[in-house]
């Protein structure tokens, strides 16, 4: 009995195994380690740091132990390891997908004889190339191909449409939306924009109405013709200083409305119609402030208006006609 104890004693103590018949037809789980600093061949469990290569998939530094069996340093009853949560490592955080593209920002301006629409769009996933870009007003549309067909860089994008497809001085909007190649839409947003009148400055022409005139050709309607007296005066029955005539071609058959406007209120301009020969058709001599007049006219034919100054200073005037 002695014996016995000593022997089992030293088996302990030199980290023997003992088989144990009952479980040795499992070559995974038959056979149970004293010592506690390594787990089993196979063992998941616990035992240690590093996990056995069991039921689970190999985990980071300090995890990934499979299903299995065996007994801590104490010789203790065994654990059943949780398993592996896979390999360890960094994550990155990429982009959402399928994102729409956004507008940022969206203008309509006239410019010249264009009207202008500048704008920028962003998308978070990088796949506008290929997508397009859609510019409304009101019943029209037109789709352009980003970024071949849209001219600029990132932060103004620019395209433009004939002016002269939209009337003077009416208030039209002008909306856009962008859609990336995967096919998804932004929101739309929009933009007014007017056509100002037609316009235009004119220099000192001298004081004849017959060879001293300026010649601005044809018009369109609305037009603001804009130009300066630099004196005003009389003798009591005729014009003693600057007078400014100008030729237009009419736009239209019908009626044509003229507006004379000046700078100085306290002056007294006045205002004619003449034809191409300088014949006077109608005039306009009030001594107040701002002088009309309307006339019917001929499309195609050249007509003079005339401004000139009865008394006060000189001053710049604008001629609107419609």
């Amino acid at each position: 009995m002695t014996y016995l104890l000593a022997i089992t004693l030293i088996a302990c103590n030199f980290g023997l195994t003992v088989e144990n018949p009952a479980d040795t037809g499992d070559p995974y789980g038959g056979e149970t380690r004293i010592d506690g600093d390594d787990g089993g061949p196979s063992g998941g469990g616990s035992p240690g740091d590093d996990g056995g290569p069991g039921g689970g998939s190999p985990g980071g530094d300090d995890s990934g132990s499979g299903p299995g069996t065996s007994t801590d340093d104490t010789g203790g009853t065994t654990n059943e390891g949780d398993g592996g949560s896979g390999p360890g490592g960094d994550t990155t955080t990429e982009p959402p997908a399928n994102n729409p593209p956004d507008v940022l920002w969206f203008e309509a301006n006239e410019d010249a004889n264009n009207i202008v629409f500048e704008f920028d769009v962003d998308d978070i996933d990088g796949d506008m190339t290929g997508g397009s870009v859609t510019i409304s007003v009101g019943s029209t549309s037109e789709d352009y191909t980003f970024p071949t067909e849209v001219p600029g860089s990132s932060g103004n994008y620019r395209l433009s449409w004939s002016a002269l497809d939209f009337d003077r001085e009416r208030s039209y909007t002008a909306s856009i939306r962008a859609q990336d190649s995967a096919g998804h839409n932004s929101s739309a947003i929009s933009d007014s924009f007017e056509r100002g009148p037609w316009t235009i400055s004119v220099a000192e022409s001298g004081d004849n109405r017959t060879d001293s005139v300026v010649t601005i050709g044809a018009i369109e309607l609305p037009a603001e013709i804009h130009g300066n007296i630099y004196a005003a005066d009389n003798d009591g029955r005729y014009y003693t200083e600057d007078q400014d005539w100008v030729k237009f071609r009419a736009p239209a058959t019908g009626n044509l409305d003229l507006t004379l406007s000046w700078v100085d209120g306290s002056a007294d301009y006045d205002l004619f119609l003449a034809d191409e020969a300088g014949a006077i058709l109608s005039s306009q001599t009030s001594p107040t402030f701002g002088e009309s007049l309307s006339f019917y006219v001929n499309s195609g034919e050249n007509y003079l208006f005339g401004v000139t100054g009865w008394e006060g200073s000189g001053s710049d005037w604008t001629v609107r006609i419609e």
